[in-house]
């Protein structure tokens, strides 16, 4: 039987390093360039122009000739779509925030209000239920450990995960860079490859330098996950790692 590609879907910009360690771990990269209708720290994100369900993969049509459903295994059905331009031509927050979604488990979390009209079908259609949080950047702002358990700085976000009985570990420093910000966030800043009941959080940079480390690696091990570092540099947003 042939073995099935692995595919690490990143922002360009990622360090060579972490690219690297990557491909190391065997993962094939398909790198989004720039779109120069959104603001340039988020331009090229993996979570501003894709969105992973169980059984599809929401793609923005400015990124259409990355992808081919050939690529995937058929399990998951490739849609494309568009995000609504505004002001000119430019995708401002939250209008850049419509695929922003983050999948655990049964819930899909995120500002319900501006959801993709693709995503908000598929919901429908694959039985998954919203948290409304008021974030646009939900994605940006969770690190999954599994269909149970996340990591974030935002408080909104983990009280209304909480409130539907989802461990949360909420993290109290802002220790991720952003390009053009005074800082990014850990959901963007990392990653998380599903292995049964054994998932792998890879971290863009080096998560042992995070001033929470030992709480993230703790918490991290009571879900049975283990965190990696892609490189022994300082933790960027890069707008999360989606591996497929």
């Amino acid at each position: 039987m042939m073995k099935k590609n692995k595919y690490a879907i990143i922002d360009y910009r990622l360090s060579e390093k972490c690219k690297k360690s990557l491909i190391n771990y065997g993962f094939s990269l398909i790198e989004l360039k720039e779109n120069n209708k959104y603001d340039a720290a988020v331009a090229a994100h993996p979570d501003i122009f894709l969105f992973l369900s169980e059984n599809t993969i929401i793609i923005d049509k400015s990124i259409k000739d990355k992808f081919s459903q050939q690529q995937f295994s058929k399990e998951r059905e490739i849609k494309f779509t568009n995000q609504t331009n505004v002001l000119g031509g430019m995708m401002l927050y939250p209008n850049d925030c419509t695929l922003n979604f983050a999948k655990i488990g049964s819930y899909l979390i995120g500002k319900k209000d501006i959801a993709n009209n693709e995503l908000l079908k598929i919901a429908r259609a694959e039985g998954y239920e919203f948290i409304n949080v008021n974030q646009g950047y939900a994605k940006c702002n969770v690190c999954i450990v599994n269909d149970n358990a996340i990591i974030t700085e935002d408080i909104g976000i983990a009280e209304a995960c909480r409130n539907n009985n989802i461990d949360v570990l909420l993290l109290k420093t802002h220790s991720v860079k952003l390009d053009g910000y005074n800082y990014g966030f850990i959901g963007g800043a990392s990653g998380t490859e599903y292995r049964n009941n054994n998932n792998i959080v890879y971290f863009c940079g080096c998560i042992e330098n995070h001033p929470e480390y030992i709480q993230i690696k703790n918490f991290c091990s009571t879900h049975n996950a283990q965190p990696i570092s892609l490189s022994d540099e300082d933790l960027h947003d890069r707008g999360s790692i989606f591996f497929i």
